[in-house]
């Protein structure tokens, strides 16, 4: 037995070899579409099928088809689909990541399962042990025996093919009989291509025996079926952890790379690219051979021109190609180029959270986690809690944000402490909202040197550090925070929302400096109970259990990407596509369906809000409902505000007027009516006065200092 077996890969390639996850070999000579796995009792986790055909007399596969726990995953040399419809690469729905090179697709499901495709003639798919004993189709039992066919000492090989034959509903495919291998080569030849300097990392590694009697079958075909043999060889020995040589040349099994690219057998399976210029640095996935570009440039995967020096990559907004050089900016908001923009990261619908640096990833959690702080100290600390509110643990809710502020202070001793200056703990429940930290005004939070917090509407509170971070917690129709970082706190914050260093590819980084491969494996190191469960990830379309959740999420959703409705101004700014998945998701998860939309399209208003693009009128089209259940004597706007709309503003200096932040909805006050102690909007000769912390009812007088008012 070969340590190469303990890597469960099961491959064909060329001139219709194969090899099972337990090491036999065959060739089976056919076009029909077969199950090369799925596993024997629950058809339903994974089916991968495959079928190949001739072209000029070489062997070649044509189209891939993957069922991975209800997602349909179909590959061809023209066209990608998930679930049948059209994707462009790198893409990642549920746990399936597609991701593509130019010579090569990778699928990779998080439930265990790997498949390389290298858009010819060979495909690998790599099984997780948890599978043995379990699959069936032609790449066998994976049971550790390489006798996957073997019945009574014969070898009914066209039975199995036949048995695991999927015909289209009006396709009639006939197995080819099979004949005994061909031997042509010289043996000798053979084997000495296998054990040459090339591949002595190799030798030890894979099964040299069965290698050589397919380039022996080979030789009596062409040459470029021995190159194919060769190559999968090469692969192999790659994925077993040899680091063959460099064994092709201008006359033997010479592969032309598009553009500048050259071909190396072993270079990353993550190619760096324009879109992607750190990929390498975090990816997790052996080493595969193909066209790479030469050391100190990446791929240009925008215009396609080619292997480019990174500071020369032209850049995508919406559908928009900007050269180097060139940028594109709304309201500090800038493709293309650094400007000095504040971060913004935010936890949405109580598990969508998008980093400073723009990564966008999913996680239910259960505990009290750390959104972002100082890296290297404790000045500042915001704080989210997440709670499952659900029987589904696909459903859970941000039910309190904490904001920790410290002050830098010296001892006596001239040790550097940090004292606590500020907590801020704001708790939402079904029905009732409270705040500790902070006496509570409804518009107002009386101001301290170093933070400012109000209310600017029913719906939202807001809350300024001086230090530069600024937190707005949405409070209706759910909970939802958005954090705002400075340009002075780049690449010293951490927590859930990211390093802030304009690298989206390690975001993932933990305090130990590695980055981590999971949403759940970061996100539970930030955890700030060890008492707290780590989660664990789950996959899996929430929308595919009901026909009625999915229908409403879908006419309701869709209006954030109709291109004549009441968003699309927004839309050569903000894309929609995240908010309209993150909307899909929430409404079809969540018992109040139209709370968890209108959260999820609320989000979309807010980001475009925050990009200086202000939407009016929204809710004549969805979530109507929030508009019009205002308290009595308040009124909706679409950007409502308590600057000078409180009785207080009326005696003292109104803080809430200096602070900037992005217009947000809601209820309040109407011009030339104020806000009382009671929450309740008055007109002026109603409210009362303020001496400092004193309230003087309405109508009454005090003397202070010989004056009576």
């Amino acid at each position: 037995m070969f340590d190469y077996i303990a890597y469960n890969v099961c491959t064909t390639w060329g001139q219709y070899h194969w090899k099972t996850f337990d090491g036999n070999y065959f060739q089976l000579a056919s076009s029909c579409n077969h199950v090369m796995a799925y596993q024997c009792k629950n058809h339903e986790d994974f089916n991968i099928q495959m079928r190949r055909k001739t072209v000029n007399n070489v062997s070649t596969i044509s189209n891939i088809t993957m069922v991975l726990e209800g997602i349909v995953v179909r590959l061809s040399k023209s066209s990608v689909t998930v679930n049948d419809k059209a994707v462009s690469l790198p893409y990642v729905l549920l746990g399936v990541a597609v991701m593509g090179t130019s010579s090569a697709i990778t699928v990779e499901a998080k439930l265990g399962i790997k498949l390389i495709w290298n858009l010819d003639d060979s495909l690998d798919i790599e099984m997780d042990k948890k599978y043995q004993n379990q699959t069936c189709g032609l790449c066998g039992n994976f049971d550790g025996i390489p006798n996957d066919f073997m019945k009574q000492g014969k070898v009914p090989l066209q039975h199995y093919a036949e048995i695991n034959k999927v015909d289209n509903p009006t396709e009639s495919c006939k197995e080819p009989a099979l004949n005994s291998v061909l031997s042509c080569g010289n043996k000798q030849y053979c084997d000495q291509i296998f054990s040459g300097a090339s591949f002595s990392s190799c030798q030890n590694l894979l099964d040299v025996k069965s290698f050589s009697k397919a380039c022996m079958a080979d030789l009596c075909n062409n040459h470029t079926d021995l190159c194919q043999t060769i190559s999968e060889y090469s692969r192999q020995c790659v994925h077993a952890g040899g680091k063959p040589a460099q064994w092709r040349n201008a006359t033997f099994c010479y592969m032309k790379c598009p553009y500048n690219m050259e071909y190396v057998e072993h270079g990353s399976s993550c190619a760096d690219s324009c879109s992607t210029p750190h990929a390498s640095e975090t990816c997790h996935s052996h080493d595969n051979a193909g066209c790479h570009c030469p050391s100190g440039t990446v791929l240009d995967d925008i215009s396609n021109t080619g292997c480019v020096a990174l500071d020369q990559c032209p850049c995508l907004h919406n559908g928009k190609v900007y050269q180097s050089g060139k940028s594109y900016s709304y309201s500090c908001r800038s493709w293309c180029t650094e400007e000095n923009c504040p971060g913004m990261c935010s936890v949405e619908g109580g598990a969508h959270i998008n980093t400073f640096d723009g990564k966008a990833y999913t996680f239910h959690g259960d505990c009290s986690y750390v959104l972002a702080k100082e890296s290297d100290g404790f000045l500042y600390t915001v704080l989210g809690e997440l709670v499952k509110c659900s029987l589904d643990d696909r459903m859970t809710c941000l039910r309190a944000v904490t904001l920790i502020q410290n002050k830098k202070q010296k001892n006596k001793c001239n040790k550097l402490l940090f004292i606590l200056i500020l907590i801020i703990k704001i708790y939402i429940y079904i029905h009732a909202l409270k705040l500790r930290g902070f006496h509570f005004f409804h518009c107002l939070l009386p101001p301290a040197a170093e933070v400012s917090a109000f209310k600017p509407s029913s719906f939202y509170i807001t809350i300024t550090l001086k230090l530069g971070i600024h937190v707005m917690v949405q409070l209706s129709p759910v909970m939802q925070v958005f954090i705002s970082a400075d340009t002075s706190l780049k690449g010293n914050i951490s927590g859930l929302c990211g390093n802030f260093n304009n690298i989206m590819s390690d975001d993932f980084r933990v305090i130990s400096g590695l980055v981590e491969g999971t949403a759940a494996a970061f996100a539970n190191s930030w955890k700030t109970k060890a008492s707290c469960p780590d989660i664990t990830t789950r996959f899996g379309n929430p929308c595919q259990q009901s026909i009625t959740k999915e229908s409403y999420a879908q006419y309701w959703c869709s209006k954030l990407t109709d291109p004549k409705g009441v968003f699309a101004p927004c839309h050569s700014v903000i894309s929609p596509s995240m908010y309209n998945d993150n909307c899909m998701y929430d409404s079809c998860s969540c018992e109040k369906m139209e709370d968890c939309m209108c959260a999820a399209v609320s989000s979309y208003v807010y980001a475009c809000s925050a990009a200086g693009i202000h939407i009016s009128g929204w809710r004549k089209t969805i979530c109507g409902t929030f508009s019009a259940s205002c308290p009595a004597g308040a009124v909706y706007e679409y950007n409502m505000t308590c600057c000078g709309r409180t009785c207080r503003s009326l005696s003292q200096h109104d803080y809430s007027c200096q602070t900037s932040f992005p217009s947000v909805d809601g209820c309040g006050c109407a011009e030339g009516t104020y806000m009382n102690e009671a929450g309740n909007c008055v007109p002026e000769g109603s409210c009362p006065c303020y001496d400092k912390d004193t309230i003087i009812p309405p109508g009454q007088t005090i003397s202070k200092d010989g004056s009576t008012w």
